[in-house]
C-alpha cells in the first residue's frame, strides 16, 4: 500500500470516529433527562360500619303518689335529650312501661305486662292524645311527645292503680327476647347500647324474686338481646336515704307513711353497675342531663385503627356520609397508636345509613428513605 493510500484510509477512520462522537453529544443534548424512579402512594379509603345506637326504656311508677315526680321528669326531659338526641350521630329509641301489681287481679297495666305503651301527645285543651307508635325515634317524635308519654297520668288505688309496685317483674318481661320480637316491635336492637331508667317513690315489691335472681335473669336477657356481650346501663331515680346533696351534706328523701326505702332497687342497680339518684330534688333537669351525658360517653367515643402503613402528615381525613369532618369538630389521630378516635363531643348530624370513612396518603418506608413520593388523592 502506498503512503498516499494509507493516509487516505487513516483520514476516513478518524473522520468517522469524530462524526460519531459529535452525533452522540448531539443526541445527548436533544434527549430529555432521565427521570428518577417514582413511588406512588394512593389514598387508602377505609369505610367504617359505625352507627352508634341507643335504646332507652323508662320504667315508671304510675301510682297516685308519683304525680309531682313524673311532672318534674317531664319538665326536665329536654335536658336529657339535648345530651345525645338532638344534632348528633347517635340513633336512638325511647320506650315507656309502667310498674305492675300481680297481687291485684283487677289491676291491668295499660299495655300489658312488659309491653310498651303507645306514645302520647297533649292537645291545646290539655287532653291526652294516644298515638300509634309504641316507641319514640328521632323521626316520629318530639321532646313534647316523650314528656307526655312519661307523664301521661297516674292511677289512684280506687281507679285500678297499683298498691304493691313491682319494678322487677315488668322489667324482666320487657327484656324478654320473645316479647321484644312479638309484641314490642323489636324495640331492642342487637347492636345498640341498652339503657334502663327506673322511676319510683317506693321499693320493688316483686313476689318470689330476690335481688340476686332478678339481676341474673336481667343480665341473661340483655345478653340474649345483644350480638356479643351484654351492653347496657341502668339508672334509678328513687327515694334515696342518706345521700350527699350538692353542698356535700347528707340528706334523705321523705317517704310516704306507707312507703319503704328502695333498698331492693338500689341494691340491684349497684350489682348491675348502675347509678341511683334521689327523686326528691325540686328539679330533675340536672339529674337527667347527667344520665344523658353518661349515656353519650358510653355510646361514644369510638376508635378505628389505621392499617397498611403510616399516614402522611396533613393528609388524614374523616368523612361522614361523604362530608369531610374537620378535626376541630370532635375527632383526633394518635400517631403513637395508629388510632383515629371519635369523641363524645363530635358535631355530626346523623343520617339514616350514614357511614364514616377514613382517607389518607400512606408513606412507605422506602419512599421516606428515598424522598420520592407523589401524592394522588382520589
Amino acid at each position: 500500500m502506498s503512503g498516499a493510500s494509507y493516509k487516505a484510509i487513516l483520514f476516513v477512520v478518524l473522520g468517522t470516529l469524530l462524526a460519531s462522537g459529535c452525533a452522540k453529544k448531539s443526541a445527548d443534548k436533544m434527549s430529555p433527562p432521565r427521570k428518577a424512579e417514582l413511588i406512588v402512594e394512593k389514598v387508602d379509603g377505609l369505610e367504617i360500619e359505625f352507627r352508634p345506637k341507643v335504646n332507652i326504656l323508662f320504667v315508671k311508677d304510675n301510682s297516685e303518689s308519683m304525680q309531682d315526680e313524673l311532672e318534674r321528669v317531664a319538665e326536665g326531659i329536654d335536658k336529657f335529650l339535648s345530651e345525645f338526641a338532638g344534632k348528633g350521630v347517635i340513633e336512638w329509641r325511647i320506650g315507656v312501661i309502667s310498674v305492675y301489681d300481680s297481687r291485684r287481679a283487677s289491676f291491668i297495666s295499660e299495655a300489658g305486662l312488659g309491653r310498651l305503651e303507645r306514645l302520647k301527645s297533649i292537645d291545646q285543651s290539655g287532653n291526652v292524645i294516644v298515638l300509634d307508635p309504641i316507641f319514640a325515634t328521632k323521626e316520629n317524635s318530639t321532646k313534647e311527645i316523650i314528656a307526655a308519654t312519661i307523664n301521661s297520668g297516674v292511677k289512684s288505688l280506687k281507679d285500678g292503680g297499683p298498691e304493691f309496685e313491682e319494678m322487677f317483674t315488668p322489667l324482666l318481661a320487657a327484656t324478654d327476647p320473645t316479647l321484644n320480637a312479638e309484641s314490642n316491635g323489636g324495640f331492642w336492637q342487637r347492636d345498640a347500647h341498652k339503657v334502663i331508667v327506673m322511676l319510683s317513690d317506693e321499693n320493688d315489691s316483686s313476689p318470689s324474686l330476690s335481688v340476686e335472681d332478678f339481676t341474673q335473669r336481667f343480665h341473661a336477657n340483655m345478653r340474649a338481646l345483644s350480638d356479643s356481650h351484654a351492653n347496657y346501663s341502668i339508672y334509678a331515680i328513687v327515694a334515696l336515704q342518706n345521700y350527699l346533696d350538692n353542698s356535700g351534706g347528707i340528706k334523705s328523701c321523705k317517704l310516704n307513711s306507707y312507703a319503704l326505702p328502695p333498698t331492693r332497687i338500689v341494691d340491684a342497680v349497684a350489682l348491675l353497675g348502675g347509678q341511683s339518684f334521689p327523686i326528691c330534688e325540686s328539679s330533675f333537669g340536672a339529674t337527667l342531663a347527667e344520665i344523658g351525658s353518661d349515656i353519650k360517653k358510653k355510646v361514644l367515643p369510638k376508635e378505628f385503627r389505621i392499617v397498611g402503613g403510616v399516614p402522611e402528615a396533613d393528609t388524614l381525613k374523616l368523612l361522614y356520609n361523604g362530608e369531610e369532618i374537620a378535626a376541630s369538630r370532635g375527632w383526633a389521630y394518635n400517631p403513637d397508636t395508629g388510632m383515629v378516635r371519635i369523641e363524645p363531643t363530635v358535631d355530626i348530624e346523623s343520617v339514616p345509613g350514614g357511614k364514616f370513612e377514613i382517607r389518607s396518603t400512606k408513606i412507605s418506608d422506602r419512599a421516606v428513605r428515598q424522598g420520592k413520593v407523589i401524592k394522588e388523592i382520589f
